[in-house]
């Protein structure tokens, strides 16, 4: 054994092997050394930023920063230029929602089972919903024309029992200078499996009833917020039968997706345009929505529809006219209705935050979709007290760049690839070493046996 130890230390001793082990500790060494190298952000192509302000007391975890819609007038079109800085000096991934979900649930097609009809008096429908599904509307399909009719609504679980759920409910459908047609029927939440319609025809034409449909109620809209609006213009012109009305929603404000009116007028049907604008000058509003809102009496049945749902506007100023018809309807009270827009980013205890745009050169930045983010309403719950400063003009110090300097990417990169190849240069050395003494002890162990069979 002692012959065996003698031969392996003048093998590792030998000067060739020497080299060997300086160059596997100096590729052990390279590899610890040659740690990433993170560039410290360079925010020099932002022009803007606001401090994000978060309480002491706001738990490690995602936070919403609220987009105010003068934030997104001066990002890209996309947001790509959105970044959340931290103190560090590096950039938080963020997750951005979309305001352009649709939050009307969708109908269903209920089941008529039954339609009977009394002459003279009213047409009676049963409908199966097939399940004890909530709903809060109904929507009668017919091919018939200009009628205005009263429609008694009931509901049962059991096709026996029936109990009232709304009386006073109006469809029409009519002609004239703005035609109109309105089939839906909203009443009370109720999650009675069948429904029973009694449209009262009198005298008139029965209606030739095609479908039924039943609508679940709206998703809640965490991100929905009441917006400040400032009337600057409501003047109504009798000859023509039109209402004009201008509006500033503020300069902090969520994208506008819905008008609701007030008026004290009884009965009407009129036609509507909304135009949007940075400024309230004739030459900047731009037409983005048209529709038909109503206000129609039979007796003491009522239907109306005085909302309007907009595609998100993140302009400033308003302007509403509503013409057709013979009479120009005052209009007493508008609100607005925002959709927030959201970045969400992981926030750290002892960090220093702030958002930066305005850079419409930037490269896009890879950000996740707000809606996919687990517990969004809790988020943006405890995330209601965090509030962006004052915009700021973003200045950085250029440093002096030394002529033919590398960019720090490529350093990093070089070194990265450095390490790699002198960590598997010295893994093959120490590899190819440990085999050759392996061959070496088995030579000197064969040597000792024949001395030893020898002797013998």
């Amino acid at each position: 054994m002692s012959n065996a130890l003698k031969g392996l230390k003048t093998y590792l001793g030998s000067e060739a092997q020497g080299r060997w082990v300086v160059i596997i500790a100096l590729s052990l060494a390279a590899l610890f050394l040659c740690r990433p190298v993170f560039a410290e952000f360079n925010s020099s192509g932002w022009k803007r930023y606001r401090s994000i302000q978060i309480p002491a007391d706001f738990a490690e975890g995602p936070a919403a920063i609220i987009l105010e819609s003068g934030v997104i007038d001066r990002c890209r079109p996309d947001l790509g230029d959105l970044r959340v800085l931290g103190s560090n000096g590096m950039p938080a991934l963020i997750a951005i929602t979309d305001p352009t979900v649709n939050n009307e649930a969708r109908p269903f097609t209920a089941q008529v089972f039954r339609v009977a009809k009394t002459a003279g008096k009213w047409t009676d429908i049963a409908i199966d919903k097939t399940s004890k599904v909530l709903t809060g509307s109904i929507v009668i399909g017919t091919r018939s024309k200009d009628f205005i009719r009263k429609v008694e609504i009931r509901g049962s679980d059991n096709v026996r029992d029936a109990y009232v759920i709304r009386m006073d409910g109006l469809i029409a459908d009519l002609g004239g200078d703005v035609p109109l047609s309105s089939l839906k029927l909203v009443h009370p939440l109720n999650n009675f499996q069948y429904i029973f319609l009694r449209i009262l025809d009198g005298d008139q034409p029965q209606l030739k009833i095609d479908s039924i449909q039943c609508c679940p109620p709206d998703p809640e809209t965490p991100m929905a917020r009441s917006l400040d609006v400032r009337i600057l213009e409501n003047r109504t012109d009798e000859a023509s039968g039109s209402t004009r009305i201008v509006a500033d929603l503020g300069e902090r404000r969520a994208s506008l997706t819905q008008l609701a009116f007030a008026t004290s007028a009884k009965e009407f049907v009129k036609k509507i345009r909304v135009h949007v604008g940075s400024s309230p000058n004739p030459d900047s509003w731009k037409k983005v929505h048209e529709a038909t809102i109503f206000r129609l009496r039979k007796d003491e049945a009522v239907n109306e529809r005085l909302k309007v749902r907009l595609s998100p506007q993140p302009f400033r100023y308003i302007l509403i006219e509503l013409y057709g018809g013979r009479s120009a309807v005052k209009v007493d009270k508008l609100e607005a209705t925002g959709t927030m827009r959201l970045a969400i980013f992981e926030y750290r205890r002892g960090f220093d935050y702030r958002l930066l745009y305005d850079n419409p050169t930037a490269e896009g930045m890879k950000a996740g979709s707000g809606e996919a983010v687990p517990n969004l309403p809790r988020i943006v719950l405890a995330s209601s007290d965090i509030r962006l400063g004052e915009e700021e003009r973003n200045v950085v110090d250029q440093p002096h760049k030394v002529e033919n300097q590398p960019e720090t990417g490529e350093v990093t990169l070089f070194w990265k690839l450095l390490g790699v190849i002198m960590l598997t240069v010295g893994l093959l050395l120490m590899f190819s070493l440990m085999l050759r003494a392996r061959s070496l002890r088995k030579s000197v162990r064969g040597r000792n046996s024949r001395i030893i069979n020898t002797r013998i």
